[in-house]
């Protein structure tokens, strides 16, 4: 390896951004639905992350985001919602 090159990778602010909002969003879903509902927290993870997924793809589709673009955008934070959605259906 040549000194001088940095073998770490960053994300763009874009990015990083869309992760950050994803991930605060994720655990006060879960923080809320632990407190809603402590006897069957997962239920109600699985509704909140279905209308977070479908929040999150009516806000990519209102701004017009590319669903393949470079930059992490709210079609993949409506992915990850989908999927933190059916993990949680099947773990329920």
């Amino acid at each position: 390896m040549q000194p001088g090159l940095s073998t770490r990778r960053t994300l763009d602010p874009h990015s990083s951004h869309a992760l950050r909002r994803f991930v605060i969003l994720l655990l006060f879903m879960a923080a809320w639905s632990l407190a809603a509902r402590p006897q069957e927290p997962l239920q109600a993870l699985t509704v909140m992350a279905s209308a977070a997924a479908v929040l999150e793809c009516l806000l990519a589709a209102l701004r017009r985001e590319r669903f393949n673009a470079a930059a992490l955008n709210h079609w993949d934070g409506a992915c990850g919602f989908l999927a933190i959605a059916c993990l949680s259906r099947g773990l329920a």
